[in-house]
């Protein structure tokens, strides 16, 4: 028999692997990702804190993604929707390049997949 996941349960998942890759790059060679960002070199350790930050979360996500956690769901949406809107506002006071927009519209868009797999379920 084959355990298929629920809409709810994939978008964590999804964000899970997004954000271990992004973790893991920050960790590993944050210079590329702050090139990306359009910031110069990076000369200390705290943009690899965030990166071991980031992949930690990852693993709450995936362990949630894989339980199918409702409750965790419901509120992820709400902190990756801060996380869109800080982007976004750190974009919009030009402290952020545009190309931060792609972040955003991946943490917003996973947030509205996530509320919408959670208003479809079925009551019970």
């Amino acid at each position: 028999m084959v355990n298929e996941r629920s809409s709810v349960s994939v978008s964590l998942l999804v964000v899970a692997a997004y954000a271990f890759v992004i973790g893991l790059l920050l960790f590993v060679v944050p210079s590329f990702v702050f090139f990306v960002f359009g910031f110069g070199q990076v000369l200390d350790a705290w943009p690899r804190v965030a990166g071991a930050l980031a992949v930690a979360i990852s693993l709450l996500y995936a362990y949630c993604g894989w339980s199918d956690s409702r409750t965790f769901a419901r509120a992820s949406i709400l902190g990756r929707s801060v996380v869109a809107l800080a982007l976004l506002g750190l974009v919009i006071v030009g402290l952020l390049r545009w190309t931060a927009l792609l972040f955003t519209l991946l943490d917003g868009g996973t947030a509205v997949w996530t509320y919408v797999a959670l208003r479809n379920m079925p009551r019970g």
